[in-house]
């Protein structure tokens, strides 16, 4: 007899004058994702999108079929459990703000950078960059935690020009709704991967420790632990002091000038540019010290843009 253990997640939105409803639930040791839509003549659909024992993988046919519906509600009936990663919502509303835009709020967007670029005498980029706009020009925020809860719109962003921003899109109604697991900041349950960026993150509210304790206390590399803090600065985590803390003996002015000359993305010709052709153990500026002077440089351009 088939048994209804655990109703994990749901999902309902609306589709011009269709009512559907993403339902994952747990029977018999496996994972359902079943699609219940309803049409306006009443007539109703049911698909199995996955049945499995895998709960990342019902929870990506979810997400994609989610994606594909192009959502408008989003009701989840156990927040703590929700698909996404706050990083991935930052990734999926990206995304949708490329193709859902309002173009006549972005020519509101784009003049008024321009006028503040032109007093400031600097490129418009260094205002606001354009997945800023873009993203203003979606999901037209009206309030400053709405603001708040966008990519890359944080709380210096909204002491600069939050204000003026809201007023300027005063009214206008968005394209799509912040998710409500943005709103409400639920977290997922987490890959192993993310569990030791909590872990670190735990770690540096306590003190500023050097990146070999860190290594040792995670079990990673020290490369691991940098690529950890690049991971965090992307998705927007405050991290400025202890990347200070890190960065205090490295020659970050010299660094930073080659990575303006040849670039940053590969680490082989920043390193030649600064060393020569030697190898690490004769070089004077290691390869971590490299990778955390990007890590720095992509934190201060974050702040800056």
């Amino acid at each position: 007899m088939s048994v209804l253990r655990q109703l994990i997640h749901v999902e309902t939105y609306e589709r011009g004058t269709e009512i559907a409803k993403l339902a994952l639930y747990e029977r018999d040791g496996e994972y359902k994702l079943v699609r219940y839509a309803v049409a306006i003549d009443g007539e109703e659909e049911n698909y199995l999108l996955y049945s499995g024992a895998n709960l990342q993988t019902a929870f990506m046919k979810l997400d994609g079929e989610k994606r594909l519906l192009r959502f408008t509600e989003y009701a989840p009936i156990h927040p703590a459990e929700p698909v996404m990663t706050r990083a991935d919502w930052n990734k999926d509303m990206l995304a949708l703000a490329q193709s859902y835009y309002s173009p006549d709020a972005l020519g509101l967007l784009r003049e008024w950078r321009k006028r503040i670029a032109d007093a400031m005498n600097v490129a418009p980029y260094m205002v606001l960059e354009d997945k800023v706009l873009f993203l203003l020009a979606t999901f037209m925020p009206q309030t400053k935690e709405e603001f708040l809860n966008l990519p890359h719109c944080g709380e210096k962003r909204w002491e600069q020009y939050g204000a003026e921003l809201l007023a300027l899109l005063r009214g206008q109604a968005p394209a799509f709704y912040i998710p409500s697991a943005v709103l409400e900041g639920a977290q997922p349950v987490r890959t192993q991967k993310q569990e030791w960026q909590v872990k670190l993150l735990t770690r540096l509210q306590e003190e500023t420790p050097e990146l070999e304790e860190l290594a040792r206390e995670l079990d990673v590399s020290v490369n691991t632990v940098i690529g950890y803090l690049e991971k965090l600065v992307e998705d927007g985590y405050d991290i400025e002091a202890y990347v200070a803390f890190l960065t205090r003996e490295v020659p970050y002015s010299e660094i930073s000038a080659v990575i303006d000359s040849v670039g940053a993305d590969k680490l082989k010709p920043i390193y030649l540019e600064l060393n020569g052709d030697v190898p690490p153990y004769e070089a004077q500026i290691s390869y971590h010290q490299i990778r955390l002077a990007l890590v720095r440089k992509k934190m201060e351009q974050a702040s800056v843009g």
